[in-house]
């Protein structure tokens, strides 16, 4: 609601080569599990031509190129991009996880993969924006919903990685959460620590005023207060 469109998800977590929800941990047990609902809806009803098309953040990664693309540029546009990084079950593409092969256990080093993802879809958001000449009065707010999870490790799968479209998708992890690490903070998601509740933030856009870029605000704020934000500008 509120939206004119919508690519979205309504679970917590999706297989991201498929789109169909992770159900939580597995018992451990090693095989890739068989797919189950798929959560992907476009507007107002599934998005049957593209669920299993591709790795999920690439296809939120194209619906937001052809929004600002076709967007008139004077126009306002609000643009909602959540992505399912770092979210559990863990898988990255091949070619992201084969730069972090140096990180010995799976789970840390496919995290490591997917935030390498997220770095890029937001370095390719920026240009997205700038090349659309829609930069200069972007305000452009990234947050965290809650600290990363820390607790014991279990298995993943490192030969198939996906049951669809196809295998060789590289190392999935999908038993239990793990794989971050939120030092010098202690705890983390599930918890009241400031692991869990204390998280990343920034801003950044043209329309942030020249005498505050670049520098660190310590002020307390939760994400909610962003809604009260936005509907003042």
């Amino acid at each position: 609601r509120g939206f004119n469109t919508s690519l979205n998800y309504f679970g917590h977590g999706n297989w991201m080569w498929t789109q169909a929800v992770w159900e939580g941990s597995y018992q451990n047990q090693t095989g890739i599990p068989s797919p189950g609902l798929t959560d992907l809806w476009d507007t107002d009803k599934p998005a049957t031509d593209l669920n299993r098309t591709d790795f999920e953040e690439w296809i939120f990664r194209d619906r937001m190129k052809e929004i600002i693309e076709k967007h008139p540029d004077d126009e306002p546009l609000f643009l909602f991009y959540a992505p399912r990084i770092a979210h559990y079950p863990l898988q990255a593409p091949p070619e992201y996880q084969e730069e972090f092969m140096h990180i010995k256990e799976p789970h840390r080093r496919v995290y490591s993969a997917m935030v390498k993802v997220l770095d890029d879809q937001i370095k390719w958001l920026s240009n997205a924006f700038k090349e659309a000449g829609l930069w200069d009065d972007t305000l452009m707010v990234l947050s965290s919903d809650n600290g990363g999870f820390v607790g014991g490790v279990a298995e993943c799968d490192e030969i198939e990685a996906s049951w669809m479209p196809k295998v060789g998708n590289g190392t999935s992890c999908f038993n239990l959460e793990s794989g971050a690490n939120n030092y010098p903070l202690r705890g983390g998601k599930y918890s009241s620590f400031e692991g869990g509740i204390r998280v990343n933030a920034f801003l950044s856009g043209g329309y942030i005023p020249e005498t505050v870029r670049g520098t660190q605000q310590e002020n307390m704020v939760t994400i909610s207060d962003w809604y009260a934000t936005f509907c003042a500008l």
